[in-house]
Parts: structure tokens; sequence; C-alpha cells
């Protein structure tokens, strides 16, 4: 399952595949993000809204 650190890569290479004009092509194919209390303690909630934002 995704773990906030997923996220948090993912936007990273988003935005260094834009600052070189880079094209992103994502397939999601997931259960969902982790339900754990953990993931929600390391900021998954905000991982996944800043992803989906930026």
């Amino acid at each position: 399952m995704p773990r906030p650190e997923g996220y948090r890569k993912a936007l990273r290479l988003m935005k260094t595949a834009e600052k070189f004009g880079l094209p992103v092509m994502t397939f999601i194919d997931t259960p969902g993000a982790y339900p754990g209390i953990g993931a929600e303690e390391r900021g998954q909630s905000e991982a996944i809204g800043k992803t989906c934002t930026n």
C-alpha cells in the first residue's frame, strides 16, 4: 500500500520533470492509501493533498 513517503517521492519526481520540461505518465493501480495510524502520524493526508494539487 502507498505510504506518505511514496507520495512525497512522486511529487519530487514530478517537480523535477516539470523543471526539465519532461512529460510525466502515471499509472494508478493501488488498493488506496495505507489506513494505519502510523501513516497518518507521518502526514499521509498532507502528502496526498500536495501531490494532487501541485
